[in-house]
């Protein structure tokens, strides 16, 4: 998706609005929203914002998912990068840049915005709307597709069988978290998927050969 743009930067800020911008009036265009209201398209669009604005990014996810209980949308994430464009390439914002002798330390506000995310997931908030509860109770989550939850597990660094983090699934100490009958994977309920015949035989030839050797 390109390189981070950071809040102070005015021109990198405006041609990142106007991307999307012109990617939102393609998609009116030919009324084919799907392409970019998904969670990995909006995943890799969120890592390129600054620190600051993605910590706002993640308070405006979590007011959307109270006020509605939905999944945030391409026009959200928009609005969002549009209305920070229109305060940074403001004619006073300009003004007083340029009248600011002492530029702000960009590591302290880093070491503060991971430091803030830190302290969330100490207090046991979800990672995905923030509320106080586990991510294996949320119900937005649970409303989410499974290729969706995936994506959230992996951009969080979460293992498939817990949600904990600091480690994988193959790697869990837990049993399985599945309650899917007959279901041989270690991972979550909500992550199970009903595997193809062609898959199943697959991983059935993988486990025999690995005992033959």
């Amino acid at each position: 998706m390109g390189p981070q743009v950071q809040i102070n930067d005015a021109d990198g800020l405006r041609a990142f609005a106007q991307c999307l911008r012109d990617c939102y009036l393609t998609s009116s265009e030919v009324n084919q929203f799907s392409e970019v209201d998904n969670l990995p398209t909006l995943v890799k669009i969120s890592n390129r914002l600054s620190f600051t604005l993605l910590d706002r990014w993640r308070r405006r996810v979590a007011q959307i998912i109270k006020d509605r209980s939905s999944s945030p949308r391409f026009k959200n994430l928009l609005d969002l990068v549009e209305e920070e464009n229109n305060v940074v390439n403001s004619p006073l914002n300009k003004m007083l840049s340029e009248q600011r002798r002492t530029p702000p330390n960009k590591g302290t506000c880093v070491r503060a915005s991971f430091n803030a995310i830190a302290k969330q997931e100490e207090q046991g908030r979800c990672p995905w709307c923030a509320k106080p509860h586990k991510l294996a109770d949320c119900l937005a989550f649970g409303k989410m597709d499974r290729s969706e939850r995936i994506a959230l597990m992996r951009h969080n660094r979460l293992c498939d069988n817990f949600f904990g983090k600091g480690h994988v699934s193959r790697r869990c100490k837990r049993a399985s978290a599945c309650k899917a009958p007959n279901c041989k994977y270690k991972h979550h309920t909500l992550l199970h998927f009903q595997p193809s015949n062609s898959t199943a035989l697959s991983s059935d030839k993988k486990r025999r050969l690995i005992r033959s050797k």
